[in-house]
């Protein structure tokens, strides 16, 4: 059955008082959220409750786990729930369609009955709304803090998400065997000029993924058919983590200007500007064979950038995990350190 936009389902879904967005026909994607007012980044967008989490997967998912979610909703969630439609023209054919497509990937935590879980998903019909873009200007920070802007969004312009992972280093072609759908964004567009240098920084931001973690991202087993390195010699030392500390300070300087060129801000961007950080700090503290020449008062200036650039970044892209497990207050004690 087909529907049309004036008695479109998704005019029936029950927004936040106050929400920042509303749901309009989106061209070629069927429908989307759009800013009803400016969103200044860092801006909690949406926090939506969780309707039913799993302790499982998507992929993991079986009949009867869609079937349990279902039937624990209550009367109004499932009258909501049958407003959903297949984000495009037509109703979906049965509800455990409709749920599977509706659930997002979350963080580890707990499920709905209390048991921790490192793989998650959950229901949140509000926030599957969210279309899709490699060049999102939103993300989902967590269950708790809900959907932010990770850039300034004007009145009237879409909010995306991305949906993949990892994909700041995949190209058009690799992005496109991992989504369920055809991707019309600014960097998979080939009638923009923008997809042609995106997709070149993109291949060049695998090559120095494998220069500094010494494997390919996109692959199992790194094949010469699908190298992303093709000198043995440069391989085998990324592999082995044979190089120096100046080398590997160049590269994540080059990664830092390619992201920022991409216009992608995200927890990857923050890991970025810190090691090109570290490595500078490295040798000027850390005298090893493989530190290379102390850095000069240049290099630490363009340093101490990189760490101002990272905790800027953290004010609005949500990264628990890095503020864990990267010491940026130790950091910023040997970068402005005189020693």
């Amino acid at each position: 059955m087909a529907l049309i936009a004036g008695d479109h389902p998704y005019l029936r879904l029950s927004l936040p008082e106050n929400a920042p967005f509303a749901l309009k026909p989106s061209p070629g994607k069927g429908w989307g959220c759009f800013a009803t007012r400016y969103i200044r980044r860092g801006s909690i967008i949406l926090h939506e409750q969780a309707w039913f989490i799993f302790g499982k997967s998507l992929h993991e998912l079986s009949e009867s786990d869609m079937q349990e979610c279902y039937n624990h909703l209550n009367g109004e969630q499932k009258r909501q729930f049958s407003h959903l439609g297949r984000n495009a023209r037509t109703l979906y054919a049965s509800k455990l369609d409709a749920l599977r497509d509706n659930l997002l990937p979350l963080i580890p935590g707990l499920d709905t009955f209390g048991t921790m879980n490192v793989m998650r998903c959950g229901l949140l019909p509000i926030s599957s709304r969210f279309n899709h873009s490699c060049l999102p200007n939103a993300c989902i920070a967590s269950v708790q803090r809900g959907i932010q802007a990770v850039k300034s969004i004007q009145e009237g312009d879409e909010i995306n998400l991305c949906y993949g992972n990892s994909f700041e280093v995949k190209t058009t072609e690799e992005r496109a065997r991992e989504l369920p759908f055809v991707c019309i964004c600014e960097a998979c567009n080939p009638e923009r000029n923008f997809h042609y240098l995106s997709d070149m920084r993109r291949r060049l931001l695998q090559g120095i993924y494998y220069l500094t973690r010494g494997c390919n991202i996109n692959v199992m087993h790194d094949t010469q058919e699908n190298a992303v390195i093709e000198d043995i010699t440069l391989k085998t030392r990324s592999e082995n983590s044979e190089h120096s500390s100046v080398f590997l300070g160049i590269c994540y300087h080059i990664r830092a200007l390619l992201l920022e060129a991409e216009g992608l801000a995200t927890p990857g961007l923050i890991k970025t500007y810190f090691y090109a950080a570290m490595y500078v700090t490295m040798r000027k503290f850390v005298r090893t064979s493989r530190s290379g020449p102390r850095p000069s008062r240049i290099e630490i200036l363009q340093a101490r950038n990189w760490m101002i650039k990272a905790l800027e970044v953290m004010r609005y892209v949500p990264a628990p995990d890095l503020e864990e497990s990267l010491d940026f207050e130790a950091l910023e004690q040997q970068l402005w350190s005189d020693d």
